[in-house]
């Protein structure tokens, strides 16, 4: 497991650039989903997750520091489970996206 955040905190790093470090976001929670618009953009910090099903797909972008919790990193297993380690790309996460984030605002917020 900790081979696969080590690649994902180096894929990070590979794709973040200074310049998107400077975007805010107005909502209260931690995460953010990323629009159509900047799509391309992965901002420092964070972890682009594709969350969904194939009919309905979100991509959220996780903060790298929220990776450790055990909810996202039994996400991740299975994740691993189904694609293995050496799986290039987005990750995807069989999960619906309401409940994800619904979960990361607990995480983000300390409730959980």
């Amino acid at each position: 497991m900790k081979d696969l955040i080590g690649k994902l905190v180096r894929k990070k790093d590979q794709y973040s650039s200074p310049s998107s470090s400077s975007s805010s976001s107005s909502s209260p929670c931690r995460y953010s989903k990323i629009s159509d618009k900047n799509e391309s953009e992965i901002r420092r910090g964070y972890v682009p997750i594709m969350v969904g099903n194939y009919e309905e797909e979100e991509r959220i972008m996780v903060p790298t520091k929220l990776i450790t919790h055990s909810f996202i990193l039994n996400l991740l297993q299975l994740y691993a489970n189904e694609f293995g380690y050496q799986h290039e790309g987005v990750l995807y996460v069989n999960c619906e996206p309401h409940f994800f984030r619904h979960n990361l605002d607990l995480i983000s917020s300390k409730r959980w």
